[in-house]
């Protein structure tokens, strides 16, 4: 079960790395800035939850094991992004559109918070794979 808690992680760290390191920054490069970010807004709440309910699974494969927690806790805190971060960034960037002063410093703070917790996931994930194919020994 290791092996396939190793190989679920894997592949989701490369859909994590894949959308959000070329697909999200493609779209506003190539496409007019409203909708790129409509595609976005669209993509990133499946993105989270997918990733998240993946390293939850893994977990659960992975079980009992550092790595089944670690994978857990990057899961756990995908799902959150889905459930709480993407909200407040959507509505921020609707309150930024609408000529809300404050709504930049909202939205560059819950933005940079999901960008961290992207990243901190990803890591978690890649520890993971390492500790559950043996390398840490």
């Amino acid at each position: 079960m290791a092996e396939l808690a190793a190989a679920l992680a894997a592949a989701s760290i490369g859909a994590m790395i894949f959308f959000s390191g070329l697909i999200a920054p493609t779209a506003f490069r190539a496409l007019p800035a409203d909708t790129a970010g409509a595609f976005v807004r669209a993509l990133f709440p499946n993105y989270f939850l997918f990733n998240g309910l993946a390293g939850v699974a893994a977990s659960l494969l992975a079980l009992p094991s550092l790595a089944s927690a670690l994978l857990l806790v990057g899961g756990a805190a995908l799902v959150a992004l889905r459930i709480l971060v993407a909200p407040a960034v959507n509505n921020a960037r609707d309150a930024m559109k609408a000529g809300d002063a404050l709504a930049k410093a909202a939205f560059a703070r819950w933005h940079r918070a999901s960008v961290v917790v992207n990243l901190a996931a990803i890591a978690l994930y890649a520890l993971a794979v390492w500790l559950l194919l043996g390398r840490a020994a």
